[in-house]
């Protein structure tokens, strides 16, 4: 880790449907490296993913990046789209949200992310978007979502089945 460069000189390129199968396959590997049980995930759920994909990029200018090494390796990746979530929604009023955001292990912490997170905001930006959403971040990955400018909004979670927490006492 000594020897390997801080930052990693990459590419980050809007990619189209040809890159749908890979971003499908790096939220995946994105769910398996966040703790999430391989059994959990349904046999069907990448022809899900490639249908889900499909619809943003025709409903809401969905858009994916793919972060490419000089060698041509594609080593991360990011989409984004119009949140379309139950939350209100106003005259001029758009957020944007982010997800599958990836990085090969081998790569992280040189600064990939933050480049795939920079086009995701230019692109939040280019549509109209006033804010962001991100639901979900490892720990790991908080750090980079701070130095960009994300924080805490008005949202909490509960965990109806905690894996490693006991339940609330009833009061």
């Amino acid at each position: 880790d000594a020897d390997r460069p801080r930052t990693m000189q990459i590419s980050v390129q809007a990619a189209g449907a040809d890159h749908d199968a890979l971003v499908a396959k790096n939220w995946k590997k994105q769910w398996l490296a966040n703790g999430r049980e391989e059994s959990g995930i349904t046999a069907d759920q990448m022809d899900k993913m490639l249908a889900y994909i499909k619809a943003a990029r025709s409903d809401l200018c969905h858009q994916s990046f793919v972060a490419v090494s000089p060698s041509g390796v594609v080593v991360g990746s990011a989409a984004c789209q119009l949140w379309s979530g139950p939350a209100p929604q106003f005259d001029g009023d758009k957020a944007g949200t982010v997800w599958g955001v990836f990085v090969e292990p081998e790569h992280r912490r040189r600064g990939v992310a933050t480049r795939l997170m920079q086009a995701v905001i230019k692109h939040w930006t280019s549509i109209g978007c006033q804010r962001g959403v991100l639901l979900c971040a490892s720990e790991e990955a908080r750090r980079v979502y701070e130095r960009l400018g994300f924080g805490p909004g008005h949202m909490l979670l509960l965990e109806l089945q905690p894996s490693n927490a006991a339940a609330p006492a009833p009061s």
